[in-house]
């Protein structure tokens, strides 16, 4: 089901000649739907494609006026067409979608009841993906899609955490989660076409190691928690994410930053958008028993903003401040 409500821009069309769709993708129930791929053919042929953002907005500018069959497709729900007149300025749509009764993956049993399931696709073409590799963070074997796209990997301890996703001929990506204990969470991932870049591995060993070392006094910090805060900057949303209100470390500008497991030196947290960031690990002095953040860090490198006061590096060396902060990227 689909409706649509066309308005136009009388400046927009004073000064372009060309057509610009807006629109938003959301469930019936008024959710927004994420990661859909939204299509503009004419004539079978695609001439345009946009991709949903975490409100289910989309745009499509620099069309030609004229007639378009308007194509959503999502992982996991129905696909929707529609035919449309774009005219110059703005038209405006909303194409509806209705999620699809969850298949259970076949490898699944009671014993994985506790953990993180879904299913992995391929973006460009909106279809399953078998053969995907995901790996539990801090976890042991990895498991693998079945023909479906579908996995299940019971995770030991309830909470926040990550799994990597990883396919040949795609850009691996990394993303979070929460579990209650005895819950299991469905996660819907979409690959992108892409390689492995070369520091990956060392990269994804690091983050490993210090999963299985981690102490009580670790946060990890799920893209769940940031998007609830409603904050852009991302040290905002960390004050406000309960996993790091439950730890009472403080927060400051003058942590060590690393993002995508590179060291950032003179880089503060508040520099980064908190609705570009998947997962957050944060680090009071002395609880990174792996190591691997002090080895990365250049010895002369400068922690967040130059400067800084001194009752937050107090903070640090008394080990009430975070010391060092894992940035994760979407």
């Amino acid at each position: 089901m689909a409706w649509m409500v066309f308005t136009a821009s009388t400046a927009y069309a004073q000064t372009d000649s060309t057509a610009t769709v807006r629109g938003t993708v959301k469930t019936a129930t008024g959710a927004p739907v994420a990661d859909a791929l939204v299509l503009i053919e004419q004539g079978g042929v695609t001439v345009s494609r946009a991709r949903t953002l975490d409100a289910g907005h989309f745009a499509l500018p620099r069309l030609v006026p004229g007639t378009y069959t308007l194509v959503v497709k999502r992982l996991g729900y129905t696909s929707d067409r529609q035919e449309l007149t774009a005219g110059r300025g703005v038209t405006r749509v909303v194409s509806e979608l209705t999620e699809l009764p969850r298949v259970l993956a076949s490898a699944s049993s009671e014993a994985a009841a506790t953990g993180v399931g879904g299913v992995v696709g391929d973006f460009s073409r909106m279809e399953p993906l078998d053969g995907v590799k995901i790996s539990l963070v801090g976890g042991d074997e990895p498991v693998h899609t079945d023909i479906d796209g579908r996995f299940v990997v019971p995770t030991k301890f309830p909470g926040p955490g990550a799994i990597r996703v990883e396919r040949e001929g795609f850009a691996p990506r990394l993303i979070s989660y929460s579990v209650d204990d005895g819950d299991r969470v469905e996660l819907s991932v979409l690959l992108d076409s892409g390689k492995v870049s070369e520091n990956s591995k060392w990269v994804w060993r690091d983050l490993d190691l210090r999963a299985k070392w981690r102490t009580p006094r670790t946060v990890r910090v799920p893209r769940s928690e940031l998007v609830a805060s409603e904050s852009t900057n991302l040290l905002v949303a960390l004050e406000q994410a309960s996993s790091v209100q439950k730890s009472g470390l403080i927060l400051t500008r003058v942590a060590c930053v690393f993002v995508n497991g590179q060291p950032r030196p003179g880089f503060p947290i508040d520099a980064i958008r908190a609705d570009k960031v998947e997962f957050v690990e944060a680090y009071a002095a002395r609880t990174d028993l792996s190591r691997t953040l002090a080895q990365r860090w250049p010895p002369n490198g400068i922690c967040g903003a130059p400067g800084g006061d001194i009752a937050a590096r107090r903070a640090i060396e008394t080990g009430q401040g975070v010391q060092y902060l894992a940035v994760w990227l979407r």
